[in-house]
């Protein structure tokens, strides 16, 4: 059955071109909808995985450009682009969703899914504790191992079934549950706890364990976070400050996405992560002090970097 699932693509960056490797391995038929450099890299030379082991692997697969290329009918359409990109990419994968397509958003942050909803109405939300990095167009390391959760949608049972057997079958942990929220918030709040202090840092996720000053800000950021989800009535399933702990070891040598955006030149996914959550704060009356001072220190190094 895994065979006959056929899975797009859509941003084949670090988690898009980890995922298309998984979704290959476990049998399904993928193809990729990317940025030009990237789509150039893949046709020329495959896309390669520098496994967490140190083991590489070549995969191929059709990859275009834009998503009126693609011939063939997907049975779901897996969104990996930055999630201040999700409304441009849904409006530009438009023609891949003519026919009640599945459209799931394997994203960062809060509050994807809504975005994509306005435009779309076939949208769930899915959410990933794999790291990636992307060290050159073509080139993904697989940078720490996670589960994935994917959210129950009406009407697609069959479809998700299939994605997930097939990242079974590719070496990705995955399951599907009915209210995926307390995820999505518990992995916002490790980003928000890890990613900007990485960032603003440079340095790498086993790295901010190290220095005690660091260490005690991350926990208190997550402090802070997790109490804006409770206000929210998020039953949030694990303490998120032992989880912050658990991704700084698990995850050690990585790099995290904001971290990388920022050595690229590139905006940052802050308004989805800490922004959001002041945000949240704001709505339910929760001070966010922390969360608000990280929010802006990015924001003021996005504007003097002048990132695109």
């Amino acid at each position: 059955m895994v065979g006959l699932l056929t899975v797009v693509v859509f941003g084949v960056g670090a988690i898009g071109g980890l995922f298309a490797y998984f979704l290959i391995r476990g049998g399904a038929r993928v193809i990729g909808v990317g940025r030009t450099y990237q789509v150039l890299a893949v046709r020329n030379r495959g896309l390669r995985v520098v496994e967490t082991d140190g083991s590489e692997e070549v995969v191929r697969f059709p990859i275009y450009a834009r998503a009126e290329e693609v011939e063939e009918r997907p049975d779901v359409v897996l969104l990996t682009v930055k999630a201040y990109d999700t409304r441009t990419a849904v409006r530009a994968a438009q023609p891949l969703l003519q026919d009640r397509i599945l459209l799931l958003c394997l994203q960062n942050g809060l509050d994807v899914e809504k975005e994509a909803r306005e435009l779309y109405t076939c949208v769930g939300r899915g959410v990933t504790a794999q790291a990636a990095y992307r060290e050159k167009p073509g080139v993904v390391e697989h940078r720490g191992v996670g589960p994935t959760i994917i959210e129950r949608v009406e009407g697609f049972e069959e479809a998700i079934g299939m994605l997930v057997d097939a990242l079974r079958a590719g070496g990705a942990p995955a399951e599907v549950v009915g209210d995926i929220q307390p995820y999505v918030w518990e992995k916002t709040v490790i980003n928000a706890a890890i990613n900007p202090l990485g960032a603003l840092t440079g340095k790498r996720n086993g790295e901010l364990l190290e220095d005690p000053r660091l260490r005690w800000t991350m926990l208190e950021v997550a402090r802070e976070a997790t109490r804006v989800a409770l206000a929210a009535r998020i039953p949030l399933l694990r303490s998120p400050i032992d989880r912050v702990l658990e991704v700084c070891r698990a995850t050690a040598a990585n790099k995290n996405s904001m971290l990388q955006d920022l050595e690229r030149g590139r905006r940052t996914e802050i308004d989805y992560i800490n922004g959001a959550v002041v945000r949240y704060g704001q709505e339910h009356r929760v001070p966010t002090p922390l969360n608000t001072l990280l929010t802006v220190a990015i924001h003021c190094v996005e504007r003097a970097m002048k990132v695109r």
